[in-house]
């Protein structure tokens, strides 16, 4: 359908036509009269010129004085309006000219006839024809006259015409503006600008409709503005919830705990990211598609979802396994609630949903384990301390008297059987010591020295034999020169203890070899790290031929508390520790598996300088002395012991079994002693305290704490001297008691 142009429209587009097609004619009317005008101006102009240039060449063009000619001619150059002037002799040759430009030039006087020259007029000598001239005027200057007249002309009857057209379209604006108002406001009506008015004035049908139109809509526009103040406050409730959930939605998003809601069919009815992250699902997907996946899923139970639903829960932990592999502990807590966007029709089961908040506890359980694991250790070292110091003081006497009669001379026979029992309480000795190193092992302080690894090697096979069970046999391979190493003989054991036992569990209660080698690292070997082919070191190999591992529990078998046991059956701590003891040693650890064919560890440990040794019984040599010896000690073979033997040295020895006594001695014969030897571990005074007491009356005086049980706070106390510890042989207690007494009078 065409649309019809307005009626305002159609008035200013008459008076434009109208107008415009007055002041083109005006124009053209007067432009034709200018040209007329400049022409007849520019004809008079050329023809006083002529008559001038002709009344004064007759003479000069008679006698042919073309000088003359020349400068009557030359004077043309005051009228602009000439641009040539020839002159032609009656022989019709060229007498003189003008030309104000170098390209015009006076033509022959055979073509001058239709040259069409502005003027042309003869020159008379009593009557009779001597010459002609012709003068060309420049038409340009006509043009130019004309334009100097029309612009303004033009200029102003355009500007009339835009002034006209502006008055004209204000003139048809105001004869239309009240239907244009009538019309505007209806449209207005019509879109719902209930707010428009319509003008009551004009003609008196258009105001009539006007008053009735605005009473309708003041009507409306009340009713409306009531319902819009009631869907504003609506909005702002609904703006004020929305960003409240928005809020509790982000808030519960940040907190690390799971927390859902879920339905008995396994629909989530609400889930935070913590869960999304468990499951590797998108929160998207966990509330479109909810848990029945899972949920179809036996082989994997998930202790988040099945759970009785009807009743509510106490908190408990389970273990959890998470989309990337990851076992972790949760403490859940779950409180079921009626669910009433449940499925229509379901039983009160059913209908139940529950909501569940898991928080990950792995951490701290890992925390308590290590927690519960040093509180052990701490009790056996308790246990170990009281234990050693016992039987430190049964080996003192038997050490003692062994060194005594050794050192008799007696038959070879007798000799070789004294050197047994010497070897044997030796090695008592050396048990006692380790089993004190292995329960301080977790000490970071641990005291390292040369260490044996064959003998650590001998020792852990000989607890290990008793634990593990009889169908798993144990080959041990001792290279010969192993060299001795520096480290902590105690973390050593737990090496190889710890991975005995582990080939042990692999192998499980089938039959099985665990096959053990020490020797000396071989750098050409395939398997050998390039750092411990590049200096010298032990290598330490258990091999079982159990299940091995896979490449999954491969790439995780030293991670803390990362176990393949059941739940309850391992802490995952054993070969984690062996790590950071081997590393801790500068060594390296290798692992050698493939499922159903075993697996190989092997431990590289960098070799100490001082080469292999072996232990060799003592000197026979003596030590002798003559300085007086305070000897204390509760144990009464203890103090026998010693006493006879420092006194098979040559020293002068008083012994007491109680400290009490022996420092009112020491107090009542002032400096009548050389040196005390103490015990520490005594029932009324520790040695200690004997020591501080005695340090008080006579603070030169070497003071040797001689125990079975000697701990880090007693071997740094400023009072002490030195140390050492029971058993000892009398040699070598001799030998301590001269460097100290050096010492003092160094």
């Amino acid at each position: 359908m065409t649309r019809s142009r307005s009626l305002r429209s159609n008035l200013s587009s008459l008076l434009t036509w109208l107008l415009a097609t007055a002041l083109l004619v005006m124009v053209l009317m007067f432009t034709a009269a200018q040209i007329r005008a400049a022409s007849s101006g520019q004809t008079r102009d050329a023809e006083l010129v002529a008559q001038v240039l002709v009344e004064e060449s007759r003479g000069p063009l008679l006698f042919a004085d073309r000088r003359i000619l020349a400068d009557k001619f030359r004077a043309l150059r005051v009228y602009p309006g000439i641009v040539l002037a020839c002159l032609y002799d009656q022989n019709g040759l060229l007498a003189a000219s003008h030309s104000k430009a170098a390209t015009k030039v006076c033509p022959d006087a055979a073509a001058a006839p239709a040259s069409n020259p502005t003027l042309r007029k003869a020159v008379l000598w009593h009557d009779a024809p001597i010459g002609r001239l012709d003068l060309y005027a420049d038409r340009s200057l006509i043009l130019t006259s004309v334009l100097s007249f029309v612009a303004p002309m033009a200029v102003l009857a355009l500007v009339v015409f835009l002034v006209v057209t502006i008055v004209g379209r204000r003139l048809a604006e105001r004869a239309v503006a009240p239907l244009k108002a009538l019309t505007a406001s209806s449209r207005a009506i019509i879109q719902g600008d209930l707010g428009a008015r319509m003008a009551v004035d004009g003609p008196l049908e258009v105001a009539e409709l006007a008053q009735t139109f605005n009473a309708v809509i003041d009507d409306l526009l009340a009713a409306r503005q009531t319902a819009v103040d009631d869907l504003k406050e609506r909005r702002r409730t609904e703006e004020a919830l929305s960003a409240a959930e928005a809020l509790l939605r982000k808030i519960i998003d940040l907190v690390p705990y799971l927390i859902f809601a879920v339905r008995g069919d396994g629909s989530v009815i609400f889930a935070n990211r913590a869960v999304a992250d468990a499951y590797g699902v998108p929160i998207d997907a966990l509330l479109s598609g909810g848990f029945a996946r899972e949920r179809e899923r036996s082989d994997r139970p998930d202790g988040l979802l099945f759970e009785d639903r009807s009743r509510r829960q106490p908190p408990a932990e389970i273990w959890f396994n998470t989309h990337d592999g990851q076992v972790k502990r949760f403490l859940v807590t779950r409180v079921p609630f009626s669910d009433p966007g449940g499925p229509p029709g379901a039983d009160a089961v059913a209908a139940t949903a529950e909501l569940v908040v898991a928080v990950d506890v792995t951490e701290e359980r890992r925390l308590q384990v290590q927690l519960q694991f040093s509180q052990r250790l701490e009790v056996v070292g308790t246990l170990a301390g009281g234990i050693a110091h016992d039987f430190n003081n049964l080996l003192t006497p038997i050490m003692g008297y062994t060194t005594l009669l050794m050192d008799r001379g007696l038959a070879p026979d007798i000799d070789a059987k004294l050197k047994s029992i010497y070897s044997a309480t030796l090695k008592a000795r050396d048990l006692v010591q380790q089993i004190l190193t292995f329960s301080r092992h977790h000490n970071e302080a641990a005291e390292k020295q040369l260490v044996d690894t064959s003998s650590v090697l001998e020792d852990a096979i000989s607890l290990m034999r008793a634990t593990i069970p009889s169908s798993i046999e144990i080959d041990v391979h001792v290279a010969p020169n192993v060299p001795m190493i520096h480290a902590n003989p105690g973390q050593v054991h737990q090496v190889i203890v710890n991975l005995c036992t582990n080939a042990a569990q692999a192998i499980n209660q089938a039959r099985g070899h665990i096959d053990i080698s020490l020797r000396p690292a071989d750098p050409s070997a395939p398997d050998c790290p390039s750092r411990v082919a590049n200096g010298e070191f032990i290598e330490l190999s258990v091999t079982d031929d159990g299940a091995g591992m896979s490449p999954q529990v491969r790439s995780r078998i030293f991670e803390p508390f990362f176990t393949t046991k059941d739940v309850g059956q391992g802490s995952g701590l054993g070969l984690s520790v062996v790590h950071g003891i081997v590393t801790g040693h500068g060594g390296e650890i290798t692992l050698s598996t493939e499922e159903g064919r075993g697996s190989t560890f092997r431990v590289y440990l960098p070799a100490a300088e001082h080469g292999a040794r072996s232990i060799e019984p003592p000197n026979p040599g003596r030590t002798e002395g003559h300085e007086r010896v305070l000897l204390i000690d509760d144990e009464v073979a203890v103090v026998r012991a010693t006493k006879d033997l420092l006194e098979n040295f040559g020293y002068e020895v008083e012994a007491f079994t109680q400290p009490a006594s022996a420092l009112r001695q020491f107090l009542a014969l002032d400096r009548a002693f050389d040196v005390v030897v103490t015990d520490n571990l005594m029932p009324e005074m520790t040695g200690l305290e004997l020591a501080q007491a005695i340090r008080a009356s006579d603070a030169t005086i070497p003071i040797v704490l001689m125990s079975g049980y000697i701990d880090d706070r007693a071997d740094r106390n400023p009072a002490i001297t030195v140390s050492i510890a029971k058993p000892t042989s009398g040699r070598e207690l001799s030998k301590l008691i001269q460097q100290v007494m050096q010492a003092k009078i160094a």
